[in-house]
């Protein structure tokens, strides 16, 4: 669809065996994609590029050579209960979990170790305007709180590298986290179960289960509760 203008939906449909792309939505304001799946198209299942304010819900795209569900320059794109799979690139996002709009995201070519760029477990929130970046690879387990603004940075240089080389490694967020507000997360570090990272803390290394940190560099400033049971299914009126 190109150029659609203001306003399009589609719902309850499968696309199966494009050569280039499943669905692919340009300059489009306004949008809505429910319950569509893409099966073996070409490069991209799910593709809106250049469009705004918009909504993919409970969606699946699978055996695609590049990314399953890819939001190419367009923003306010808000995601529930999507599952990408069996793509080279993908996104995965289980059962129960949102992306709000205005999220950021960032994919590499080809999976690592068979796992998708960006792998998201069940009953998770990403609130909007964060920062996804899978390029190193980024996993997000179950009931994982990240609000506003978060950035997740999987990729940085070598400053004294005479190419500046790319130095890409994982990010990990266990069950339970919490990411506060415009928190940063640096490559290669992992949240453990159930910890809080304050609100605009930076984040340099391991945080340890149900620790509480803050401040830049992210140091321990408190401890939390082991017994944690909530089930998060935060669904904002407006989103």
């Amino acid at each position: 669809v190109g150029d659609a203008g203001d306003g399009f939906g589609l719902a309850n449909v499968t696309v199966r065996g494009f050569e280039e792309n499943g669905v692919r939505l340009d300059h489009v304001n306004g949008f809505v994609l429910l319950h569509v799946r893409a099966e073996n198209d070409g490069e991209y299942g799910l593709f809106p590029v250049f469009s705004s304010h918009g909504a993919i819900v409970n969606c699946s795209a699978s055996g695609h050579s590049d990314t399953g569900i890819y939001v190419g320059q367009s923003e306010y794109v808000s995601m529930l209960g999507n599952v990408a799979s069996g793509n080279v690139n993908g996104l995965e996002i289980g059962e129960g979990s949102i992306v709000f709009m205005g999220a950021y995201l960032y994919v590499n070519v080809g999976r690592q170790d068979g796992k998708p760029s960006i792998a998201i477990g069940k009953h998770t929130v990403i609130n909007r305007r964060c920062c996804l970046d899978g390029r190193g690879g980024l996993r997000i387990g179950n009931n994982v709180s990240i609000s506003p603004g978060v950035w997740l940075l999987t990729d940085e240089h070598d400053m004294n590298d005479p190419g500046f080389r790319n130095m890409p490694a994982p990010i990990e967020i266990d069950d339970y986290a919490w990411l506060g507000s415009r928190a940063m997360v640096l490559p290669g570090v992992r949240i453990g179960r159930g910890a809080v990272v304050a609100a605009g803390a930076v984040v340099t290394k391991d945080v340890p289960p149900y620790h509480v940190v803050g401040g830049i560099p992210a140091r321990q400033i408190g401890t939390r509760s082991t017994d944690l049971r909530y089930e998060l299914n935060f669904r904002p009126a407006l989103e």
